[in-house]
Order: C-alpha cells, then structure tokens, then sequence
C-alpha cells in the first residue's frame, strides 16, 4: 500500500495479522473480500449455513454455482481466487459455548456478521476472555450502526446492553437493501485494519449510525459502564453471564398486545393528546439511543438508572419532579417493552400522586410507521 499511514510496516503488520469473522452473510462478505484484497495474512470465517439464492443480492462473496455449498467452501474459495497468498480457515459450526474459547482465542480482532443476540453476547464474552476487540455492526432496511468494542478503556456490548435490546427482525424478515451490507461490512474491514497497523481514530467509545434512504450520519457516545459485569471482573469463563436462556425469549410473547396489565397509548391517540392538553413525555431507552433521536420535548429518564422494586424510590421521585400538576404522562422506548416495565413498577405511586399515565403501543417502532422521517436507533 502507497498510503503513508500504512505503507511497508503498515503491510507487514496486516500480512501477520489474523481476524475472525462470525458469518459470511450480508455483512461477512464484504468484509471478508477487502480484508483478504489488503492482504491479511489469516482470516477465519465461521458459518454453518449454505448459499440459498435468494441472499445473493447482499451476500456478494457468493455465486449462483455455489447455491447449496456451505457457506465457508464458498467463500474460502473466492477469497483463495482473490488473493492466493492468504490463509483461510473455516468452521461450519455455529459459535457455541463449547466451542467459543478454542476458535476465537486464535485471533487478534473479530468482525461481528450475526444477525442474533444470543451469538452477539457469546461473542463479547468470548473476546473480552481473549483480550481482543470485536467490530459490531447491525442493519435494518436502509439504517446501520457499527462501532469497536472491547478496547481499554472503552465499552463492552454488554455495557449498553445489559438486558438483551427488543427484537429486530433479520435481513431476511425485514428486507434490507443490498448496498447497505456491502457499505457496513466494508467500514467493519476498515475498522481492524485501522487496529491492526494502528493509525486512525478508531469508533470505540462512538457508535456510527447512518440511514441510506436520506444518507444522514451520525456519531453518538456509548460510555463504559461501572455496572457492567463483563468489565468488573465478574466474568471469568464462557457462561458466568447468562446469555443462552437470557436471549431465547421471543418478543412474540411480549408483544403490544400484553401490554394490558398498566394503561396504553397509541400513537394515533398520543398526537391527539398531545394537541389537546399538556402531556410529559418520557424517554426511558438509553441515553445514546435519546441522544441520537427522540418525540419533541421528551425528557431522558433512562430504564437502566431503575433500582429493582422501585416503587416509590428515586426513579419515581425524578418522574413527578418532571411532571406539571395538570399534565399526563407517557413512557415509552423502542417498542413498548421496557416502558412497560417502568410503567409496571411505579404505576401504584403515580395513582398515588394522582397522576394519569400510559405506556406508548409498539414504541416509536410504531410511531414511524406514521412519521417515516423518524430516524431510531
């Protein structure tokens, strides 16, 4: 590489260089095809499916005579195409708990191409274990975030998410747009090869989040946190955090239509509201997720500040400071569900107080389906 940030050393560096990248999808493709164009020396891909047809308009390291092969035979295959002098090691295997601590240990940094939490906290369990960093990216449609965790200093998956976020439907539930992938997947590339030479200011500690449909991009802060049971030394092999059983509940049985136990809202009825009387609304998704965007005039009261049976204690206290006399209230975060538990565990002191309040239906996944210009995170 010319580049003077790179050049020879730089090279040298990358030819030593092992990555791991957990799928060879959407994300995994691109990533895979520039990280072997640059010349690093070992890539390791892990994947037990097979090249189905009808992925190939975003899984681009793989052809139409390769439908039915496994995904590794294939894109070890175009990658060896792509560059001979490379090594390639592959798994047909699903990362497991059992299988974790072998594979990753192997390698300096890994790429994140899952599209399931379960792997996504197996993952950062498992680097955290082996002292590297991962490059974690998702997409959705035309939206994408990517950012670095694991880094000293710098956050862990697990420190912004400490319970399992709700459910967003796969590429292939949701649709995506095949362009998006081969966008994120080549800025996850760029990403470890910064690492690996060492130039750049890398995105830990920052989320970049972008939207195609509009092309508006964002950095936000995610901070590390004390609490964090990965960071605090409370992990000390694969399973001392709960990730298998703490990721296998489906969203289907917590969907809107339980959210009956406190009063609800929907988003057609809370812009009625909202033009009739004086309404307080309340943000309680995580403060980048705020930051990044929210409903007008809505006041950031984090879930995660919660203490455990807080009924009457400091969250609720901090709700009725923010509260006018007259006002109602409504909570609500990404799809109804940890506005729900809010709601559910202060809703006798609000009635106390005499305070009406809801929870807002399906969150603001519902409230864009209204407002398509609504960017969420």
């Amino acid at each position: 590489m010319k580049l003077s940030e790179i050049g020879f050393i730089g090279q040298e560096r990358l030819k030593s260089s092992r990555v791991l990248v957990i799928g060879a999808g959407g994300l995994g493709s691109p990533a895979l095809l520039y990280l072997a164009a640059a010349g690093v020396g070992t890539i390791g891909i892990i994947d037990a499916d097979i090249v189905d047809e009808t992925n190939l308009q975003r899984q681009v390291i793989h052809n139409t005579k390769n439908v039915g092969k496994k995904k590794v035979e294939s894109a070890k295959e175009a990658l060896l195409a792509l560059n001979p002098t490379i090594t390639v090691n592959t798994f047909d295997v699903f990362l497991t708990e059992n299988n974790a601590d072998e594979i990753v240990g192997d390698y300096d940094i890994l790429l994140d191409g899952c599209d399931n939490l379960q792997t996504r906290y197996l993952v950062n369990d498992a680097c955290k274990l082996a002292g590297i960093p991962f490059v974690y990216a998702s997409i959705y449609k035309f939206e994408a975030q990517i950012t670095i965790f694991g880094l000293p200093n710098s956050p862990c998956y697990r420190c912004l998410f400490a319970e399992p976020p709700e459910d967003v439907p796969t590429c292939g539930d949701a649709g995506v747009l095949g362009t998006l992938p081969g966008m994120v997947g080549c800025l996850q590339a760029t990403e470890a090869i910064k690492y690996l030479v060492g130039f750049g200011d890398l995105l830990a500690g920052k989320m970049l989040v972008l939207n195609l449909a509009d092309h508006e991009y964002e950095k936000v802060s995610v901070n590390k946190k004390a609490s964090c049971k990965a960071c605090n030394g409370s992990l000390t092999r694969i399973g001392d955090l709960p990730f298998e059983a703490f990721c296998s509940l489906s969203t289907t049985n917590k969907s809107e239509e339980n959210l009956n136990t406190v009063p609800v809202i929907s988003s057609a009825e809370l812009r009625k509201k909202i033009s009739r009387q004086s309404v307080t609304l309340i943000d309680v998704r995580d403060d980048y997720e705020y930051e990044y965007n929210h409903l007008p005039s809505a006041h950031s009261v984090p879930v995660s500040i919660m203490k455990k049976g807080d009924s009457d204690g400091e969250y609720l206290k901090k709700i009725l400071s923010i509260i006018n006399e007259k006002d109602i209230v409504v909570f609500y975060c990404k799809s109804g569900i940890r506005s729900k538990k809010v709601l559910e565990a202060i809703y006798s002191g609000l009635n106390h107080n005499s305070k009406t309040a809801y929870t807002l239906t399906g969150g603001v996944i519902n409230w864009k389906k209204e407002n398509p210009n609504f960017l969420i995170i």
